[in-house]
């Protein structure tokens, strides 16, 4: 069960006052998909998983966190317009004005996440072209998050294959990870598994219950 309600909150940059609706728990039943994007009805609730100040634009999990960023960051056209890209979502736009704010501020892996976030809603909406846009920015992130979280690393490499397929860069993960195991049993099975739909040039969205009950 998703809990909502709707809290006051005043901007941390522009201090404006507005009503948010705030998530107050979830959950996830279900197979994740081969992303990690979580299934159930935590999969429904990425509209409350940011919040975004009408005045000023600004983009954080709460609009009372202090930020890292100057106003005048907020006033850029780059960030107005998100860098000149014509989202179809309202919600994915949101989640890319956050990974420019992250960016700006070198939080890595939030930055990864919220363009990760902003490639579902595309996925969502039909937006395909932006999907595969935001995941394509997000790969060279990997990389990083792999040596900065060494004890997720298996995870962020398995991440990495699903946004190479669904980027379209098929022979880049046959390249990359043809010859490489995974010591979690359901990660290995996720490599073949992904191997298997490159070859097939299939840029579609799986999930775990695929991989394992195959």
């Amino acid at each position: 069960m998703t809990t909502i309600f709707h809290d006051e909150c005043k901007c941390a940059v522009c201090g404006h006052t507005h009503t948010y609706t705030v998530m107050g728990s979830t959950n996830s039943f279900g197979y994740a998909d081969l992303d990690f994007r979580p299934a159930g009805m935590q999969r429904r609730t990425m509209h409350y998983w940011l919040q975004e100040c009408p005045e000023c634009g600004y983009v954080s999990r709460s609009v009372e966190d202090e930020p890292a960023i100057p106003r005048e960051f907020l006033e850029l056209e780059i960030y107005r317009t998100c860098e000149g890209i014509h989202f179809e979502s309202n919600l994915a736009a949101r989640f890319y004005k956050h990974y420019m704010i992250c960016l700006e501020t070198e939080k890595v892996s939030d930055a990864f996440h919220s363009l990760l976030h902003a490639a579902w809603e595309c996925d969502d909406c039909g937006d395909a072209e932006n999907a595969v846009l935001c995941r394509e920015k997000a790969l060279p992130f990997t990389g990083r998050l792999a040596e900065l979280d060494a004890r997720n690393a298996e995870a962020i490499q398995v991440i990495r294959m699903d946004i190479l397929r669904r980027s379209r860069h098929f022979e880049e993960l046959k390249a990359e990870f043809e010859n490489k195991t995974f010591e979690e049993e359901a990660f290995e099975k996720a490599r073949v598994y992904q191997l298997e739909l490159a070859a097939r040039k299939d840029e579609g969205c799986y999930n775990f219950g695929d991989v394992l009950d195959d």
